[in-house]
């Protein structure tokens, strides 16, 4: 059965990526991409947003809307749910899984959840559906600072949709650009270079809103992890 409201996002995003990045990379090769998860069964207690796939990321990318939606629907995540390598990449998200579950340890993945393992599920999604190449590479289509860039605007958008769409209990930003998305999704005002303000407890959207930097194990050190996570405990309903 359809949903139309996960077609509309899906839609968006490929729109986007035949706009900007259909075009092959340099050295050959098409630019990749990675749509996100339909909504599964149950609610969605973290929706965690990060900036883009890697583009040499060990992932069975496709290239193709249906093949795009099916992989969206069978992506593993991390490593333990029974798929073939290239469904899971352990790298980037088994480090963001293990920091959520320093909140709470019941926090898994979709077919963690489904095997009951877990009971508090976990989506990932990103600012900018697009894979990139590092930090210059994504400033080809997203330049910093320009706020009425209309890739950005673009990302803004499909964002607030998915926000919309997911109904998380909480969402956490990791990196600059989603963190500064989020920001401008929930309060309608931009973020300005230094930003004073890391959290909304309440947004429009009905869960808390938590901004960060990159959440990885080389990124974001010890001292920065602890307040965020003492952060989560203190202003979200899952605290373990």
């Amino acid at each position: 059965m359809t949903d139309p409201a996960y077609e509309a996002i899906c839609q968006r995003i490929w729109a986007l990526y035949q706009e900007v990045g259909a075009e092959p990379v340099q050295g050959g090769g098409p630019r990749n991409i990675l749509f996100p998860p339909p909504r599964r069964d149950g609610p969605v207690a973290v929706l965690l947003v990060g900036i883009s796939q890697n583009q040499r990321a060990s992932v069975g990318y496709v290239h193709t809307y249906e093949g795009l939606k099916d992989l969206a629907r069978k992506f593993e995540y991390v490593s333990g749910g029974g798929g073939p390598a290239g469904l899971y990449y352990d790298s980037y998200y088994q480090s963001l899984l293990w920091f959520v579950q320093r909140v709470n340890k019941p926090f898994g993945v979709w077919w963690q959840v489904e095997r009951g393992t877990h009971h508090l599920l976990v989506e990932f999604t990103d600012a900018f559906h697009i894979a990139t190449d590092g930090a210059d590479d994504l400033k080809q289509f997203i330049p910093p600072r320009m706020l009425d860039d209309p890739v950005r605007r673009a990302c803004k958008e499909i964002l607030e949709m998915e926000v919309v769409y997911y109904e998380p209990k909480v969402v956490i930003g990791s990196g600059r650009l989603p963190s500064d998305l989020l920001w401008e999704i929930c309060t309608g005002n931009p973020v300005g270079p230094s930003p004073t303000v890391a959290m909304i407890p309440d947004s429009r959207f009905g869960c808390s809103v938590h901004l960060s930097g990159f959440i990885t194990s080389k990124s974001m050190d010890a001292y920065s992890k602890a307040r965020l996570v003492r952060e989560l405990k203190e202003h979200s309903p899952f605290a373990g």
